[in-house]
């Protein structure tokens, strides 16, 4: 197993302009450390895996190989010292923190007025994109400012408790609905989890509806819990005015860029189970084209994420419309372009991109590809992967037919129904299969008509309907073609 190193695996997450930007810096700020510093750096950066043996080994001559860890410990400082003055004029967050930091000089040296002065400007800021923390520290100031200096007049901030006090309950708010959506989100990502209390909103009256952040995640939150309440089109009409909220105020969105595109990525979902197929594809992609527009370090942070819901969706999208060759087009491009996208995605959603991807090239008759995916799946340790092998063992089985590997069909259908006998809640399923057998190993067809009105839906693949491959089976023609007529 690799070894882990908090600097390796930092330096590897910046990109290039970081990188240079940190070069600069630590020129522009150098002494002897910063010199043993840029060092490790330049050693750690063309390491293609940590090794502390091959770190060593390049310092065995010096005096820092002594002192290793506190060099490293040092270079960890610079770097973060540097990724900070890099980002900071891209965040009107950043730049508040930095402005108080001022502020804050500026008071102990007894510039009260100049220092009121550029509050007042912060504060415009802090309020129009909607950054609460940052809102309650500058009325803090301008609170201590005048108490420093009684003879100024703050005219252009009617400042008084009332306002602190609402700020501050807002800000509670936005903090406690926060946790409640991350909850719900985490509960919908796997429903075999604790499903969460549903928490009581504020009153309409309630001046968290004044702002979009906090009123948009009202919506976010209502729209989830309708949407596992089965109401999908109440759920789709919250999450298109939650996104309306942010985009009559776009400047937003650079703000608070997870809250958005978690929106967008529960809407394409929405509207894959109202088969608005257009609209969901629509979303999806003016969702690319306004993170590509954007350039901020918490765009950045989100990136990873963002990829793989984005590849995750638009391969859900083509599947659920029958364009399974687009989908396996797709993919095989975004591979080659991105060939450590496994390493980099979040398990959960890796998870469901290999199960579309498996069910792409079944429905484009590439079975040896099928079998291949489904072996990734089965060799990784997905957390939430029992929640899906029903269809991963249903696929598996018809894969193996299709190939006539007779052999492997029994095994894998008498495996199947072994999982099965150990849940709770499948005994129609594996009745069900039970009676398959003779399509199975005799093709006898009557098995399958004898069950022609039952259907089997899995929450995990929206469109995957198990009525639709039988009869498709029963008509001899492939599942594209049928869903393609």
């Amino acid at each position: 197993m690799q070894k882990k190193d908090d600097v390796y695996d930092l330096i590897h997450s910046m990109d290039a302009s970081e990188k240079r930007y940190f070069k600069r810096y630590s020129s522009i700020h150098s002494d002897k450390k910063d010199s043993v510093s840029i060092q490790i750096f330049d050693v750690l950066d063309k390491m293609k895996s940590y090794s502390e043996e091959k770190l060593k080994s390049y310092f065995k001559d010096q005096k820092t190989a002594q002192h290793l860890h506190v060099s490293k410990n040092y270079l960890l400082k610079n770097l973060l010292r540097s990724l900070r003055s890099y980002h900071q004029s891209f965040s009107k967050e950043s730049e508040l923190k930095d402005i108080l930091v001022e502020i804050e000089i500026l008071s102990q040296k007894k510039h009260y007025a100049l220092a009121y002065k550029i509050l007042t400007k912060a504060y415009a800021t802090a309020y129009e994109y909607e950054l609460f923390l940052q809102i309650l520290e500058i009325l803090q100031w301008i609170s201590r400012i005048q108490f420093y200096d009684p003879t100024l007049k703050l005219e252009e901030i009617q400042f008084n408790e009332n306002e602190l006090s609402e700020i501050l309950e807002v800000f509670t708010w936005d903090a406690k609905l926060e946790a409640s959506l991350y909850h719900w989100l985490q509960y919908f990502q796997n429903p075999s989890a604790q499903r969460p209390q549903m928490i009581d909103l504020p009153p309409k009256q309630h001046a968290v509806y004044r702002f979009v952040s906090t009123k948009s995640l009202i919506l976010f939150i209502q729209a989830l819990y309708n949407q596992l309440n089965g109401n999908f089109l109440q759920s789709f009409e919250e999450l298109k005015q939650a996104e309306k909220l942010f985009l009559d105020k776009k400047e937003l969105i650079a703000e608070k860029p997870t809250r958005y595109f978690l929106l967008l990525a529960l809407q394409v979902d929405t509207a894959i189970q109202l088969n608005y197929f257009p609209e969901a594809l629509q979303t999806i992609l003016n969702a690319k084209a306004i993170y590509d527009s954007l350039k901020t370090h918490k765009i950045k942070a989100i990136k990873d994420d963002f990829d793989a819901n984005f590849v995750h969706k638009l391969i859900l999208i083509y599947n659920s419309i029958g364009k399974f060759d687009q989908s396996v087009e797709f993919f095989e491009a975004f591979k080659e372009k991105n060939p450590t996208y496994h390493l980099i995605f979040p398990e959960h959603v890796l998870l469901h991109i290999w199960i579309q991807v498996a069910y792409a090239f079944w429905a484009a008759a590439q079975y040896e590809k099928v079998l291949q995916y489904l072996e990734f799946i089965r060799s990784t340790s997905f957390e939430n992967i029992d929640y899906h092998l029903p269809f991963i063992f249903w696929l598996d089985l018809l894969t193996n037919v299709k190939l006539q590997n007779t052999d492997k069909v029994s095994y894998k259908l008498d495996l199947f129904i072994q999982w099965l006998n150990q849940r709770i809640g499948h005994q129609n399923l594996i009745n069900f299969l039970n009676d398959i057998q003779p399509w199975l190993f005799k093709n006898e067809k009557s098995a399958l008509l004898k069950y022609q009105n039952q259907s089997l839906k899995f929450l995990e693949l929206q469109n995957f309907n198990l009525l639709l491959w039988l009869n498709a089976e029963i008509k001899g023609v492939s599942m594209l073609e049928f869903l393609q007529n």
